[in-house]
């Protein structure tokens, strides 16, 4: 049987728990918000349970999570942005809260350390592109996606277009859900400009250029994420991984 064994505990069957198994970044010692005032080191394996008594995001109402180890990876930028984090598996209670990138709850458990996935730049611009195709559906915008994405034109010149032509609609949208699509596609569109100056730059450029696209693709997430249901942009985010790690 496959188990997950926290430290100091019992096995516990995977087939028993997987609806409640989440995942946290770590600092290397195993702490959230070392130094702070509610600091929480979780390799002890006791029950950890929030402090607030409401069901509000970013406070503490709730524990956060991320709903897979990849997600943890490509948020931490604009959330705890950790530097050189752990990932850490959680059994929680339930879900009361999420916002389509974390979720939170009222409990939660060490179980495992696990490895961290791997994401390389242009692995993350795509993720990026496809994720800013679920909201942005210009006719140009889905033809330089498509083409980015096939590797048939990532020119300088191609992501200069789409940059001036994309800008312009960005000043005409009408509703708070297409500036916000508009906000994704233009994120989607520097994290591809910002690999084309790592392909062909070296030195500082290209090393503040792997910083830009790590932003950017937490950024396009954050913008479509406003497009959607909490629930619909999760398993969109979720299937899109699937389709990228699949081609690997």
């Amino acid at each position: 049987m496959n188990t997950l064994t926290a430290k100091g505990g019992n096995a516990i069957p995977l087939t028993a728990m997987k609806k409640n198994i989440k995942y946290k970044l770590v600092d290397i010692e195993g702490f959230t918000r070392r130094g702070c005032k509610n600091q929480i080191y979780w390799l002890d394996g006791i029950e950890q349970i929030a402090s607030g008594n409401g069901k509000d995001l970013c406070c503490d109402d709730v524990i956060h999570y991320y709903d897979s180890p990849d997600l943890a990876v490509l948020y931490n930028v604009i959330h705890a942005n950790i530097e050189n984090p752990c990932l850490i598996v959680l059994k929680i209670d339930k879900c009361i809260a999420h916002d389509g990138l974390k979720g939170g709850c009222k409990k939660a458990k060490f179980v495992q350390e696990i490895l961290l996935p791997i994401w390389m730049m242009e692995k993350r611009v795509e993720f990026a592109i496809r994720i800013s195709l679920i909201a942005y559906k210009d006719e140009g915008y889905v033809k330089w996606a498509k083409d980015w994405l096939s590797g048939k034109d990532r020119t300088i010149k191609s992501i200069d277009k789409i940059t001036a032509e994309t800008n312009v609609e960005s000043h005409t949208a009408k509703t708070s859900i297409a500036e916000w699509a508009v906000c994704g596609a233009m994120d989607a569109i520097n994290a591809a400009r910002n690999m084309w100056i790592i392909e062909n730059t070296e030195g500082v450029s290209a090393a503040c250029a792997v910083d830009r696209i790590i932003k950017n693709v937490a950024t396009v997430a954050t913008a479509v994420s406003n497009t959607e249901r909490a629930k619909r942009f999760l398993q969109f985010s979720l299937n899109i991984i699937t389709q990228i790690k699949g081609g690997n």
